[in-house]
């Protein structure tokens, strides 16, 4: 968890590095059912200001609600399916 928090910082750096340059990323962040969920929600808001974000790639994605978690912030979302459930509602994930 500590290398997490060390690697949080060193985003919240390179997005200030990136808004500096006019650079542009994509942020991968943990599954919806990680602890460090939350945390990483914290971390999209607070790089977010820097305009060099321009979208979320979330893994372990299996229906619609958790793409809407991440709805709150205006970015493009690309989930990455890898479970038959997300499979059985790639449907609805697609809709979104």
């Amino acid at each position: 968890v500590a290398k997490k928090e060390v690697g949080r910082k060193n985003i919240v750096d390179f997005s200030s590095q990136c808004a500096k340059n006019n650079d542009k990323f994509l942020i991968r962040i943990n599954e919806t059912k990680s602890k460090e969920f939350q945390k990483d929600l914290s971390l999209i808001s607070t790089i977010k200001e820097s305009n060099g974000i321009i979208g979320v790639v979330l893994p372990k994605a299996q229906s619609y609600e958790d793409i809407d978690m991440l709805s709150q912030f205006e970015l493009p979302i690309l989930p990455i399916i890898e479970s038959a459930l997300g499979v059985e509602n790639l449907d609805d994930i697609a809709r979104h």
